[in-house]
C-alpha cells in the first residue's frame, strides 16, 4: 500500500492491511504483545544493567513481578485502546478519515507495539504509574474492558440499586479524555494530509505558470491558486500542531490534561463543527433555506472586489493560526493542558473562533447571492459563540484561568466584548 506522497507502508500493511479482518488485528496484537514483554524484560536486563544498576537494586526490594505486572497490564491497557481505534477507523467506519491518515495510525501502532514495553517498564521502575495509581489511559482501557458488566448492572439494578454509569469521578474524566484523542487525533492527522495535497496541487499550478508552462492563463484563475495554496500552507501548519497535541502529552512540554469537558453542551457544540457531524448541520441548514443557503459557485462581484475581501480572509487566517501556534503543544477541544496567555491570546480570549469566522466571511462574500446566505454564516458563528461559552464555564474551574480572565476581560472584540 502506497499514499499519495510516495510513502511505502507495505511492511506495515503486513501487520496491520486495511483489508484485514478483526481476528486479524487481534492476533497481530496478541503476538507482538508477547514478542515485546519477553524482549524487553530480556533489553533491560543485559543491555540497561549497569546504567540503571540502582534502579534495579530498587526493583529487587520492591519486587520484581509488581513492576512488569505494573508495565504489562499498562501495555496491555494501551494496545487494547489502539485496537479498538483500528477497529473503528478501518473496518467500522472507514470513511471518516483518509488512507493517508490510515497509514499514518499504521506507523504510529506499530511504534507504540515496538517502543511501548519500554516506555511502560521505566514509567513503573520510576515509580511514575503503579498499581495503586495507574494512568488515565490504564484507567479508561479497564472501564471499556468491563462496560457490558456495568451496562448490565445499570439495566437490571442489581439489589435495587441503580449504579452510576462511571464509577467514579477519576474514571469518568479519564475515559473522557481517551475519547477526545480518539476522535480528534486521527481527524488532526486526516486533515493534515489533505491540506498538504492540496497545497501540492495549487502550488505546483503557480510553479508551472512561474516556469512559463500555462500560456494565457487568467488573472481570476492565477489568484485563486495563490489564495488556496496560501491557506493550505497556513491550515498544514495547525494541523500539524493538533496533530501533535493530541498525539503527545508530557510533563516536560507542560501539557498534561488538566481536566475534560463532562457537559452534554460542550460537546455537542464542539463536535457539530467536525466531520461527520457538521455534514448533518450543513445538511440540516440546506434544506431549510431550500438551498438558497448555499452559496454560488460563480462570484456575484468583480475581480478586484474578491482580490480585497480574500486578502483579508488571508489575513484572519494568519491570526487564527497565529493563535494555534501560541497554544503549541496545549492545543486540543475539550480539554484544559494549561492557560495560555501569549500571542493573540493577550488581547482576547478567543481569537481563534474570532478570526476562523470572519474570515470564513470574507472569503465567500464575493459569492453571495441571496440574503439568507448570511444566515448561514450567523448560525455557525453561533455555534462558536455556544463552544467559547461552554469552554468558559469549564476553564473556569480553574484558577489560573480566573487570574486570566481578569488580565483579559475581552471574548471577542477587544474593547468591547
Amino acid at each position: 500500500m502506497e499514499s499519495s506522497l510516495g510513502t511505502d507502508v507495505e511492511v506495515l500493511s503486513v501487520w496491520f492491511p486495511f483489508e484485514c479482518s478483526i481476528m486479524d488485528i487481534v492476533f497481530r496484537f496478541l503476538f507482538l504483545t508477547c514478542y515485546d514483554l519477553i524482549f524487553s524484560a530480556l533489553f533491560m536486563r543485559f543491555l540497561f544493567y549497569k546504567r540503571y544498576h540502582s534502579q534495579l537494586d530498587n526493583i529487587r526490594e520492591r519486587g520484581i513481578l509488581p513492576v512488569l505486572e505494573t508495565a504489562l497490564l499498562h501495555y496491555i491497557g494501551t494496545g487494547f485502546l489502539i485496537v479498538f481505534a483500528l477497529l473503528f477507523y478501518f473496518i467500522l467506519f472507514p470513511a471518516q478519515i483518509n488512507q493517508q491518515a490510515k497509514s499514518a495510525l499504521e506507523i504510529l501502532a506499530t511504534a507504540y507495539f515496538v517502543v511501548g514495553p519500554f516506555f511502560y517498564l521505566y514509567l513503573a521502575i520510576q515509580k511514575k504509574i503503579s498499581r495503586e495509581a495507574p494512568s488515565r489511559t490504564f484507567i479508561a482501557a479497564r472501564f471499556f474492558l468491563y462496560i457490558p458488566s456495568r451496562l448490565f448492572r445499570i439495566i437490571f439494578k442489581k439489589n435495587g440499586v441503580h449504579a452510576p454509569f462511571f464509577p467514579d469521578t477519576q474514571t469518568k474524566y479519564a475515559v473522557l479524555g481517551v475519547l477526545v484523542k480518539f476522535f480528534f487525533a486521527p481527524l488532526m492527522i486526516s486533515f493534515f494530509f489533505i491540506n498538504v495535497d492540496r497545497f501540492a496541487s495549487s502550488f505546483s499550478h503557480i510553479l508551472l505558470w512561474a516556469s512559463d508552462g500555462y500560456e494565457g492563463i487568467s488573472a481570476d484563475r492565477l489568484w485563486n491558486y495563490l489564495y488556496v495554496s496560501s491557506v493550505n500552507a497556513l491550515f498544514v501548519v495547525d494541523t500539524l500542531i493538533f496533530s501533535f497535541a493530541y498525539l503527545v502529552e508530557s510533563d516536560y512540554l507542560g501539557n498534561r490534561v488538566r481536566s475534560v469537558e463532562s457537559t452534554v453542551g460542550g460537546w455537542a457544540s464542539a463536535l457539530v463543527c467536525y466531520p461527520p457531524f457538521n455534514f448533518f448541520a450543513r445538511q440540516s441548514l440546506v434544506s431549510i433555506g431550500g438551498g438558497a443557503l448555499n452559496p454560488s459557485s460563480f462570484p456575484v462581484m468583480g475581480f478586484q472586489f474578491i482580490i480585497v475581501f480574500q486578502s483579508i480572509a488571508l489575513i484572519l487566517f494568519v491570526i487564527y493560526v497565529w493563535a494555534s501556534v501560541a497554544l503549541g503543544s496545549r492545543a486540543g477541544n475539550l480539554t484544559n493542558r494549561g492557560i495560555v496567555a501569549v500571542g493573540p491570546y493577550r488581547y482576547i480570549r478567543h481569537p481563534a473562533y474570532v478570526a476562523k469566522n470572519l474570515s470564513w466571511f470574507f472569503e465567500v462574500l464575493p459569492f453571495f447571492s441571496h440574503p439568507l446566505q448570511l444566515l448561514s454564516w450567523i448560525l455557525w458563528a453561533g455555534i462558536y459563540v455556544v463552544r467559547a461559552v461552554t469552554e468558559e464555564r469549564h476553564l473556569s474551574k480553574d484558577s489560573s484561568y480566573i487570574e486570566y480572565r481578569k488580565n483579559v476581560p475581552y471574548r471577542f472584540i477587544p474593547g468591547i466584548v
